[in-house]
């Protein structure tokens, strides 16, 4: 289980600041609904701010900071008016070569989809490979789509009126159109349940051929279901780890190459391939 939040989600979640906005108090949470509604009712508008590079940032702050200028410049005028009590918000984090949407029960969509950028679900954004959803009021699934071969880093939280829970996914490998699906159980997952339960599609047909459970961290051999052992002797030890270090800072072709260093499958021997060795370091098989 994760027991801190790394640095990514803590600037993101400080960057959205869903939780309080700090400027201004709220009357009631019928009228920041409609704050952030007023976005989805014109469309045009939003599609005119997506061709803007800056429009990830500051209309985001301008909605999440209440910063007057911000509001000024993207026309947005009802003021939203805060109380002090905590907003309700989940917050997913990609790092790529992949596509990342957020679909609710309804099939609407947050996130990309085939290089589209889409904001369907009601009170989201998208912005910067990171989604945010305010006041979630339904169940979510987190879709993965590969675009390139190599691995990602996928983070996702909840964040309640007074705790936050987190998920981790790091070092999982894809390539193009390999599909992983996450749906998560934030309850369950507070009370340190296997309650993320992630489905493989391996060609993109719609077909998803397996399935596991995790806590709030998935790694890649926990993802591959079974222990890097590089010599096949039934333990890791340090002759595992020579054997990715022999072949350290290689590609496939080069001299020293080695394809079982190449844990990962994405033809380059790197610091990923010596930290799977190492979380493996002692066990068994």
């Amino acid at each position: 289980m994760l027991t801190s939040h790394n640095r990514l989600m803590h600037e993101f979640a400080g960057l959205v600041k869903g939780t309080w906005v700090t400027s201004q108090t709220v009357n009631n949470v019928d009228a920041l609904l409609a704050f952030l509604n007023n976005v989805n009712e014109i469309p045009e508008k939003v599609a005119q701010l997506l061709e803007d590079e800056s429009f990830p940032v500051d209309y985001t702050q301008a909605l999440a900071f209440q910063d007057d200028t911000m509001i000024e410049r993207w026309g947005v005028t009802e003021q939203i008016l805060w109380t002090g009590v905590p907003l309700e918000e989940i917050g997913v984090y990609l790092a790529c070569p992949a596509e990342l949407g957020v679909y609710d029960s309804s099939g609407n969509v947050t996130g990309v989809v085939e290089g589209e950028i889409r904001m369907e679900i009601p009170n989201s954004f998208y912005y910067g490979n990171r989604v945010t959803i305010f006041l979630p009021n339904d169940t979510y699934t987190i879709r993965i789509v590969g675009t390139d071969t190599g691995t990602y880093k996928l983070e996702a939280f909840y964040m309640g009126e007074e705790n936050i829970t987190s998920f981790a996914a790091i070092d999982l490998p894809t390539s193009s159109n390999v599909t992983h699906q996450y749906s998560v159980d934030w309850d369950a997952l507070s009370q340190g349940e296997d309650a993320v339960t992630v489905k493989m599609d391996s060609d993109g047909d719609g077909i998803f051929e397996r399935a596991l459970t995790s806590d709030g961290e998935l790694r890649y051999t926990e993802f591959m279901g079974y222990v890097v052992d590089l010599n096949d002797d039934g333990k890791v030890n340090i002759i595992d780890v020579a054997i990715a270090a022999k072949a350290y800072g290689t590609q496939l072709g080069e001299e020293n190459w080695n394809e079982m260093a190449d844990i990962n499958k994405d033809e380059i021997v790197n610091i990923i391939d010596i930290s799977i060795v190492a979380i493996d370091f002692r066990k068994t098989v």
